[in-house]
């Protein structure tokens, strides 16, 4: 069981390093308008959900889900104000990468939890 916790903790940094990887080397041969991010989030979303099972007996998803909620609802506040109109295609994008860094955060700090818990 510890090694099915230890691939969660693992595998958004493995899988970013191969997207990056495949990206940096352009093995599809076109160009694209997919970054790493956008493709690595899936992965930390599901291993923030089994880390924090794991290190604090809950998932953090809901938290992550209210937060990208509010998030949500203020980047179309900005695209009504400073565009006039939402772009979707626009909102869509920024609304992903911003789900990235929060995520992102959320991960650093299971992983820090996880790690001061062990110390103590």
């Amino acid at each position: 069981m510890n090694g099915l916790i230890f691939v969660w903790y693992i595998l958004p940094i493995v899988a970013f390093l191969l997207i990056q990887f495949v990206f940096n080397k352009n093995v599809f041969g076109q160009q694209n308008n997919l970054r790493t991010p956008d493709l690595v989030t899936p992965f930390l979303i599901v291993s923030v959900h089994f880390t924090s099972k794991n290190v604090l007996g809950e998932s953090l998803l809901p938290y992550f889900t209210l937060i990208m909620l509010l998030i949500a609802m203020l980047i179309a506040v900005f695209h009504v104000k400073y565009f006039k109109i939402i772009d979707y295609k626009r909102y869509l994008k920024m609304l992903w990468r911003i789900a990235f860094l929060v995520i992102t955060l959320f991960y650093i700090v299971v992983i820090f939890l996880q790690i001061i818990g062990k110390t103590y």
